[in-house]
């Protein structure tokens, strides 16, 4: 394995379904949860969850990026946003896992798989915004009888309901003016205000659809809106959305009838540059400002033609370059990188051959020292002895992702009104706390966790 120390330099790199004829679209790279389809029911053990989705002339082509059995289904709703893909597996009534993995080289973050379920954050649609940050959703239950608007965040385990939008959507996405849009289950695509959840109808679909937890994302590269469509009756399919109309059109049948939630599309490089890098890694130590970049350089082009001679490319931390490099198809690199101080870094490697580059191979990460991430699940019960008795789940790692030393954390924790400290350095992750002299039951806490020096 080669391995390059980045040299730091100042260089900058730099018709309604049934009734319309069928498009043939050159080609769209979808990623998605497969949550059913014939090839679950054939295989029950691997080929549930996360797929890469080309589709072109007229066919799609599933190939698996992080697969397994039942558990991988995104049955309880999901997205993918932000470089990171997290998702509902539920299990009868009771159990919500919570599964995250990272979506530039498909691996499970250490705590994927938790249980969830007491936290409310099933949804039956889901969309990231990038404009504010947050994903807005169809709440519902593991049951799902109950569907209201809100958000969720998934890395605090929190929904917050807006408004009383009873609209049970199968669908939802954000399209690139930022304007928020549902289908709902009688196959109406309506345009959703994102601070009230106050809907409009835009027009039908033409299409009933299933029950089923399902997907729509919009297409940078074409400014198209895509469904992946699980109708009551027939096969899946994919197929555009106009938004103006509410009309679609079919690209294509999923001839394992399948059934896609946490649909997103990339943006993509023309077709002639190098394919899209599958399993980069950034890996730094601890809190130290040396590390490595990882990756194996691709085989083929975008348009799924081989490369034939050398790959070139360029390696960037922030606005700092080292390069050109040049290495063979299917060659694993190792490159050393260094950053000067702690906080969000952007890592970035650009692809070219021919002449053609692709650019879209990046990671943002937090190096060094980070504060811990909020507290999860704070519970309190009372006695009748005026005891208050406190829990809560630690902190998941850094708030920003980037190295906690996870043994010396420590809890401050407050009692309002009034700001009482009550525990200055608590070292569990439960507490009792007597209130018998306070005259009152109108108490909350504020439990803050911070490394102990």
């Amino acid at each position: 394995m080669k391995k390059f120390s980045l040299v730091l330099c100042l260089a900058a790199l730099f018709g309604v379904f049934g009734a319309a004829a069928q498009n043939v679209v050159e080609k769209i790279e979808i990623w998605g949860n497969v949550s059913q389809s014939l090839k679950t029911k054939k295989d029950k053990k691997t080929s549930f969850g996360l797929y890469k989705i080309v589709v072109k002339d007229g066919k799609a082509l599933f190939m698996p990026l992080a697969t397994g059995d039942k558990h991988f289904a995104a049955n309880g709703g999901g997205v993918i946003h932000e470089g990171r893909c997290d998702f509902l597996n539920i299990s009868g009534s009771s159990s919500a896992e919570l599964r995250s993995f990272n979506t530039l080289n498909w691996k499970a973050y250490g705590d994927s798989g938790e249980d969830v379920s007491e936290n409310n954050i099933v949804t039956s649609a889901t969309a990231y915004d990038a404009s504010t940050g947050k994903i807005y959703a169809c709440l519902t239950d593991n049951k799902g009888k109950e569907h209201s608007y809100g958000y969720v965040d998934y890395d605090n385990y929190r929904r917050t309901k807006i408004g009383f939008n009873d609209n049970h959507y199968v669908a939802m996405a954000v399209n690139g003016d930022g304007t928020l849009y549902g289908i709902n289950i009688e196959g109406a695509l309506h345009k959703i205000d994102k601070r009230s959840g106050k809907s409009e109808s835009v027009g039908s679909t033409g299409v009933k659809p299933s029950e089923d937890v399902q997907s729509m994302a919009f297409n940078p590269n074409d400014g198209k809106m895509y469904w992946a469509a699980s109708p009551n009756k027939g096969t899946s399919f994919l197929c555009s959305v106009d938004l103006t109309t509410g009309n679609i059109n079919k690209v294509c049948d999923f001839s394992d009838n399948d059934v896609i939630s946490c649909m997103f599309i990339p943006m993509q490089p023309e077709g002639g540059a190098p394919a899209r890098l599958y399993d980069m890694e950034v890996l730094f130590e601890g809190a130290q400002n040396k590390g490595s970049m990882v990756f194996t350089l691709p085989v083929e082009h975008y348009d799924g033609s081989a490369i034939t001679g050398e790959i070139e490319y360029n390696l960037m931390v922030d606005d700092k370059v080292a390069g050109p490099f040049k290495g063979k198809p299917g060659e694993k690199v190792s490159a050393e990188v260094f950053v000067d101080d702690a906080g969000m870094h952007d890592f970035k490697v650009v692809l070219r051959t021919d002449g053609k580059e692709n650019a879209y191979n990046s990671i943002s990460k937090w190096i060094g020292y980070d504060e811990p991430s909020p507290i999860r699940n704070l519970k309190y019960y009372t006695t009748i002895d005026k005891l208050v008795y406190l829990s809560w789940k630690a902190p998941r790692g850094g708030r920003h992702g980037g190295y906690v030393d996870m043994k010396n954390i420590v809890y401050k924790i407050v009692r309002n009104p009034g700001g009482l400290v009550v525990a200055e350095a608590c070292e569990d992750t439960q507490f009792q706390d007597d209130v018998s002299s306070g005259g009152s039951n109108g108490f909350y806490y504020e439990v803050t966790p911070y490394i102990k020096k």
